[in-house]
């Protein structure tokens, strides 16, 4: 009898690819006890924290959604989150290098508006790091064996937030932490594989291959 185990078996490509910023959404409070959130411009680098400028406020949650439609991989596989360059905002002071104020978020579902993502109900956790410090993102936050299919997905969602216990409110205009990155410094490398389509000739193979298994095993 001929055992066939090839039929329906992948190959896998594996490579790396860069992928920068789209999409952006940053909510913030104003002053001590408000809960007004909106869109704090179009800052694709990291902003947590207090925030002195021309009135009091603090930014709790910063959400970054990928492109990936051009990426050409099927799984996802790891990726490294990375944003190496970060200093105070207006007057306040940097977040202590070494605090674990932070916490890190993949997530599928993406559309594109982060705003409506963030706020609606169609993101999917995919993996988290929390109790990260400056230092940690700023060498690298990898996240491993995702095995993520990204066949349906045009987005990669990043959420990322500070403990605001850690890092308090201040509510004066001069003082407090903060933590920032410049525009543009915050990337991601996405380590993955492509499912190979197999060609028609390839196809005929097996096919031949069970034709002949099946033609040896009714001689028998």
């Amino acid at each position: 009898m001929v055992s066939l185990t090839t039929f329906g078996a992948t190959e896998t490509l594996s490579f790396l690819e860069y992928v920068g910023n789209d999409a952006t959404y940053t909510p913030h409070k104003l002053g001590a006890d408000a809960e007004y959130h909106g869109e704090w411009g179009n800052v694709q680098g990291i902003m947590l924290g207090n925030y002195h400028y021309l009135y009091n406020s603090y930014t709790d949650v910063n959400v970054r959604e990928v492109d990936i439609s051009s990426l050409d991989m099927d799984i996802i596989e790891s990726i490294e989150f990375n944003s190496p360059y970060s200093y105070p905002n207006g007057s306040t002071e940097l977040v202590a290098s070494d605090l674990g104020a932070f916490d890190i978020a993949i997530y599928s579902g993406g559309t594109g508006d982060a705003d409506v993502d963030y706020n609606g109900t169609s993101l999917s956790l995919i993996s988290k790091k929390e109790n990260l410090s400056i230092s940690d993102i700023e060498a690298g936050v990898l996240f491993e064996n995702l095995n993520w299919n990204i066949s349906d997905e045009n987005y990669i969602t990043f959420v990322i937030t500070v403990d605001q216990e850690l890092v308090p409110f201040n509510g004066n205009h001069i003082g407090g932490a903060s933590y920032t990155t410049a525009d543009g410094n915050t990337s991601a490398i996405v380590t993955g594989s492509k499912v190979a389509v197999p060609e028609p000739s390839t196809y005929a193979l097996i096919f031949g291959a069970i034709a002949l298994g099946f033609a040896v095993y009714r001689k028998r």
